[in-house]
């Protein structure tokens, strides 16, 4: 997906979405338990760190880590459709995480147009814009990864 002032385009092979939110954690309470090791977690404030590596996972803690993602995800859903207002009949529809392909997302108002970024850049220099190349020059390396001793070499340059 690449953008233009107040425009979003995407190419027909894109996926475009996944608006949704994601929190995730591993907790090793049970498996340091079963070895023996007493897990201690000191907190200033009852609500930091609900579910954390080593602390004991409560149904308390697992509800306060939900609110936490169900408001962020609001807040995300609210940034969205400040951007997009086209979007605010249909945000609780389109932000459930998934996603669609860039001909998808143009019917469902996600992107403004389908265009590749070579078609783009094409029709920008038809128009007269000057593009640019980054470059990235790698250093050659010798073994195990060590530089070449001497060897001039850079960093990114424009052609």
């Amino acid at each position: 997906v690449m953008s233009s002032p107040g425009r979003l385009f995407a190419a027909p092979f894109s996926v475009v979405g996944s608006i949704g939110v994601i929190g995730q954690a591993v907790n090793i309470h049970d498996a340091l338990q079963n070895w023996g090791v007493k897990p201690l977690v000191f907190r200033g404030g009852k609500d930091k760190a609900p579910v954390g590596l080593v602390g004991e996972v409560t149904k308390e803690g697992m509800a306060k880590v939900q609110e936490m993602v169900d408001k962020t995800h609001n807040a995300f859903k609210r940034h969205i459709v400040s951007a997009r207002p086209a979007l605010s009949k249909n945000i609780n529809k389109l932000a459930t995480g998934d996603i669609w392909l860039g001909s998808d997302a143009l019917q469902v108002g996600l992107v403004d147009r389908i265009i590749s970024s070579d078609e783009y850049v094409d029709e920008r220099m038809q128009q007269g814009a000057r593009v640019l190349k980054l470059i990235k020059h790698q250093k050659p390396r010798f073994l195990f990864g060590a530089a070449i001793p001497g060897y001039g070499g850079g960093g990114p340059r424009f052609m």
